[in-house]
């Protein structure tokens, strides 16, 4: 029996609704239609489809579709409302909104995703053919205020806001000339740069261009690495902004609109979507292994290590390897020659002794870790528990490599001790003068565990200061001759003898 179908006249429709395709997102409008035919159904049970590009699709709930199961593929704006529209339903049966209104589908899953630009656009065209050829029509619904679901998704809301799209439909703002210049008030929007500790962006000038008053503009932020939610994160009166709440590495996407006089706020500009760089470092300090056991670069005593104590560091650096020792034992990072990180395993191997320079007695080996020619960050986390026992993490680049081992003791230091790097005076196992051939960069001290996170955000870049719990950093950019400022709070000068500056490390 052949489908019998109503048909509606232009002036029976009252509402505007709108729809997103949710699962249906990469794909065309024909392509949903001829699913739902193979399915069983009639077809798309909406009336108009606008497409990721912004083109329409009309379906064969319009007359003109000679076949039932066809529809008009990239009809042309003007085709629309030329021809009546059947009376199908499943689209909202709610409230007779099958036949009382005329749908339109948004392709996308915008409970996740923005609708392009090009889309909203089609959208407000769309809205301005139905004030001027269905003057039945008097207000714009989504899906979800009659069914109470998401429908047309949260995303698409906070993009495309109804009083927009109302603004064109209702009588009191038929006036042509008002929506006359909207194409051309939307921002274009240029990243300056990402480089910590902001992400600085501009736009153009809309008031110099579309003849009209700014009071301001939005700026809107997505936090891409987060898997967040679009977010109005400010407003500038000019035509730039710099976004100061931003994590190395974190990716982020930004929009921009215009605030007009009257209130009416322009369409997103186009998405700008960035990786937040750190600053990078210019000046690295090398040592070879050609020296003597002068070659150090040493601050005065002043970390805190008393005997009884329970206490924390987290000491990070970026270290190349030019060549490993000629022995099995050459220093990495010494403090006050009492205790710290020397390699073992033939050069190759790390561990952390305290506080009596013995590896067998007390230190923590991480095996096979050094590779001459590689360059990497590594984080030491050390635990002194009362004297008694440390613990020991090691990260390298951010990625846990040792994981949080204990190793008993019996023995204190008492401090305070000093930081060196290079060669150091005391001996190791009796080998006084042997050192690897490393290039440091960025050496950190910090008087409290640090976390892997912590660690991820700052280990790519500079340090803007203050930072809290930052008690030693040498960064070696700001060297005067031989002394390495640090720009922590202890200001503890590094006195530089025998290594060599070159480049930065990251």
């Amino acid at each position: 029996m052949p489908i019998q179908r109503n048909i509606r006249r232009n002036s029976d429709l009252k509402f505007v609704m709108i729809h997103h395709s949710e699962h249906f997102e990469p794909i065309r409008g024909k392509d949903i239609n001829a699913a739902l035919v193979q399915e069983g159904f009639f077809g798309v049970p909406f009336d108009i489809i606008i497409n990721i590009d912004g083109k329409i699709d009309l379906s064969p709930r319009w007359v003109r579709a000679a076949n039932p199961t066809q529809y008009v593929e990239n009809a042309p704006l003007y085709s629309v409302f030329t021809y009546p529209l059947h009376d199908i339903s499943d689209a909202c049966p709610n409230q007779q909104m099958n036949y009382q209104a005329l749908h339109i589908l948004v392709l996308g899953n915008f409970d996740t995703n923005l609708p392009s630009i090009a889309q909203i656009n089609t959208l407000e065209k769309l809205m301005t053919l139905v004030r001027n050829n269905v003057p039945s029509i008097t207000d714009v619904l989504f899906h979800g205020d009659v069914v109470g679901i998401s429908c047309p998704g949260a995303l698409f809301q906070n993009a495309v806001r109804k009083d927009r799209l109302r603004n064109i439909l209702l009588p009191n703002v038929r006036d042509d000339v008002i929506f006359e210049p909207r194409g051309n008030i939307i921002p274009v929007l240029v990243l300056v740069d990402n480089i910590q500790p902001d992400v600085n962006l501009s736009w153009n000038n809309i008031a110099t261009q579309a003849h009209v008053t700014v009071a301001y503009y939005n700026i809107y932020r997505i936090n891409q690495t987060l898997n967040g939610s679009i977010t109005l994160i400010g407003t500038s009166t000019g035509t730039t902004f710099a976004d100061t709440n931003v994590v190395s590495d974190f990716t982020y996407t930004y929009y921009v609109t215009a605030v007009l006089d009257t209130g009416f706020e322009s369409q997103l500009s186009n998405p700008v979507t960035t990786t937040v760089s750190g600053v990078g470092s210019t000046t690295a300090l090398e040592f070879d292994t050609a020296g003597t056991s002068g070659d150090i670069a040493r601050t005065a005593a002043y970390l805190s290590a008393g005997a009884g104590n329970t206490y924390s560091y987290t000491i990070e650096m970026w270290l190349k390897v030019n060549a490993l020792p000629t022995t099995n034992v050459g220093r990495v990072l010494t403090l006050a020659s009492n205790f710290g990180f020397v390699s073992d395993t033939s050069g190759q191997g790390l561990s952390f002794t305290f506080p009596n320079n013995s590896i067998a007695a007390s230190g923590i080996s991480t095996g096979a870790t050094f590779v001459v020619g590689q360059t990497h960050h590594w984080a030491f986390v050390f635990e002194i528990i009362a004297s008694t026992s440390y613990w020991l993490t090691v990260y390298k680049d951010g990625v846990v490599f040792k994981a949080r081992t204990q190793k008993v003791i019996s023995s204190s230091v008492v401090g305070p001790l000093a930081v060196e790097l290079g060669r150091s005076s005391a001996a190791i196992s009796g080998q006084v003068n042997n050192t690897m051939a490393l290039v440091y960069d960025e050496v950190r001290v910090w008087n409290t565990i640090r976390t892997q996170s912590e660690i991820q955000a700052l280990m790519n870049q500079t340090l803007s200061l203050p930072q809290t719990n930052l008690v030693g950093c040498w960064g070696f950019d700001n060297h005067v001759g031989n002394s390495i400022t640090d720009v922590s709070v202890s200001g503890q000068t590094m006195t530089n003898t025998g290594g060599l500056f070159v480049g930065g490390l990251f």
